[in-house]
């Protein structure tokens, strides 16, 4: 589902973006292969058919890989907005029967590597 509306030169484009917006001094990346890393996130969040979950799954992913020098969250938070627009899911509303789901889902779904639940994230 994800990787049908993002790529990672998506990604790549909107951390330039906000490098430019924000005038950031570290522009570099941290990964010697920064678009295999970017890769990962995308396909970790297209493991899911909802599309919360998954752009939840993608924003947790690319803020724990801090793929970039600067702008990290910057960039997930954009490229999260991307995908809804493209998906054309509005973001949900607290009311949203959705919601509950992302942050009830464990983040064993989330990130395979911890077992915390997604709202202590």
């Amino acid at each position: 589902m994800i990787a049908d509306v993002l790529s990672g030169s998506d990604i790549n484009d909107i951390h330039n973006f906000v490098c430019e917006e924000y005038d950031l001094s570290h522009t570099g990346t941290q990964h010697p292969l920064p678009n295999r890393q970017l890769q990962r996130a995308i396909e970790r969040a297209s493991d899911t058919s909802n599309p919360y979950v998954a752009v939840a799954t993608l924003l947790k992913s690319l803020i724990d890989m801090h793929v970039f020098e600067d702008g990290n969250k910057r960039t997930a938070w954009l490229s999260v907005r991307l995908c809804l627009q493209r998906l054309d899911c509005p973001p949900p509303a607290p009311s949203d029967e959705a919601v509950p789901t992302v942050f009830e889902t464990p983040s064993s779904l989330l990130d395979r590597r911890s077992g915390c639940l997604a709202p202590e994230w």
